[in-house]
């Protein structure tokens, strides 16, 4: 189709100029998606030597891609793999809707050593146990088919809910299985906790979306610990 030299022609022109500068960066700024369609987002720099951290959850990992702005951006070298509202059935091996992007990310990074962060738990947590256990065997399938890669289980983060399946007592009683797994093994995140001793949320709306979700100064200082805590661990094995 020729595009006229019109006001709608050039407007056109230049969306197609802008997403071909940002398919070659790799830098891509997500919205907010429908409850469960799997989407992904970069934003790895190919000359920037941190490690990449493919981040994978639901759609508290999906609000960490609205907000904030392109200047010194904090997510820089983090890919993001998300189903708003999906439990970790989305990244089951041989069938689940965010395991082929996941994989694509993996296959694009490889080469970079990433690491790979798993944010899942909060939906479908009405049995704790049982949930903990779908988790455990889900992350392994993911350890068995990529030994070379470093994996984190990320506990997941409170929520002011008082019953049912988002329960805050839920969430803790799914952390502390989740902890006795993968702290062991050196995997565990304690994002919770982190949240809670540093005042960044409380049982209030502070730092809250709402009951469930973090407003974007909360992910901003999720995502920079997180990133602490893997460049000190790299460090610390690489000694």
């Amino acid at each position: 189709m020729l595009l006229k030299k019109t006001g709608i022609g050039k407007l056109l022109i230049l969306t197609l100029l802008m997403a071909m500068m940002l398919g070659g960066t790799g830098q891509v700024f997500a919205k907010h998606t429908a409850v469960g369609k799997a989407a992904s987002v970069t934003y790895v720099k190919p000359g920037d030597s941190r490690r990449v951290i493919i981040y994978v959850g639901d759609s508290r990992v999906m609000y960490c891609t609205c907000g904030g702005g392109q200047k010194n951006d904090i997510r820089t070298n983090f890919a993001f793999c998300f189903v708003n509202g999906g439990n970790v059935g989305v990244i089951r091996r041989g069938g689940g809707k965010l395991t082929s992007q996941v994989e694509a990310f993996i296959e694009r990074y490889r080469s970079r050593n990433p690491v790979i962060v798993f944010n899942f738990g909060l939906n479908g947590n009405g049995r704790p146990a049982k949930n903990a256990r779908k988790l455990i065997n889900i992350y392994r399938t993911w350890r068995n088919a990529y030994p070379d890669l470093t994996f984190y289980v990320e506990g997941i983060g409170s929520t002011i809910v008082k019953k049912g399946s988002y329960s805050n007592a839920n969430v803790l009683r799914l952390n502390s299985l989740l902890k006795a797994e993968y702290e062991p093994q050196g995997m565990w995140i304690d994002t919770y906790r982190f949240l809670e001793e540093n005042n960044i949320v409380d049982d209030t709306k502070r730092g809250r979306r709402d009951n469930y979700h973090y407003k974007w100064v909360t992910s901003k200082q999720i995502l920079i610990r997180l990133r602490e805590l893997i460049e000190d661990d790299t460090a610390s094995k690489t000694k």
